[in-house]
């Protein structure tokens, strides 16, 4: 009987010790949300200016080079360095690009990532004169809190194009 109390005795001891250390949270407040939004949204804005300048390696900067990145463009699934040559082939034919951000929609799983969706419409001017408007276009990005800075490591995007060749469709 006695053994049986005792060990009563010491799961209680342990239960309410470990219910009364300190909790750490990995949920933000709404301050910390309204904070971390504004810098997202801000980056997401450097990132569009980048694109409509086809100046690419200043875009990249926003983007995690890690073996775990994964970008789907419009039916393709990349890793960071498809992603990259993508790219690179894209803005070499671009002079510039206009985007027109309709809605965007952050939140929040936990203090490390977030989940940024804008709506829009992107105008693609190229070297030759063709433009391209892609029109409904989304792009959902995943960005994660690296170094104290927001990174993509993970990105969809899906459009529909339509092409006008010398400003004729």
């Amino acid at each position: 009987m006695r053994a049986k109390l005792f060990l009563l005795l010491i799961s209680l001891a342990f239960f309410s010790c470990t219910q009364n250390a300190p909790k750490t949270s990995n949920t933000l407040t709404e301050e910390e949300k309204n904070q971390e939004a504004t810098e997202i949204s801000t980056t997401f804005g450097k990132m569009v200016a980048f694109a409509e300048q086809a100046n690419l390696d200043s875009a990249l900067t926003h983007f995690a080079d890690t073996t775990d990145f994964v970008y789907i463009l419009n039916g393709y699934s990349l890793d960071y360095p498809e992603f990259v040559n993508q790219m690179s082939a894209l803005f070499k034919e671009l002079t510039n690009q206009k985007y027109d951000i309709l809605h965007e929609k952050i939140t929040f799983p936990d203090k490390s990532l977030a989940f940024y969706t804008a709506n829009c419409t992107c105008h693609m001017y190229y070297k030759n004169g063709d433009t391209v408007t892609l029109d409904p276009y989304v792009q959902f990005f995943t960005f994660k809190k690296i170094d104290n800075k927001w990174k993509v490591i993970y990105g969809v995007e899906s459009f529909i194009q339509k092409s006008f060749v010398n400003g004729k469709k």
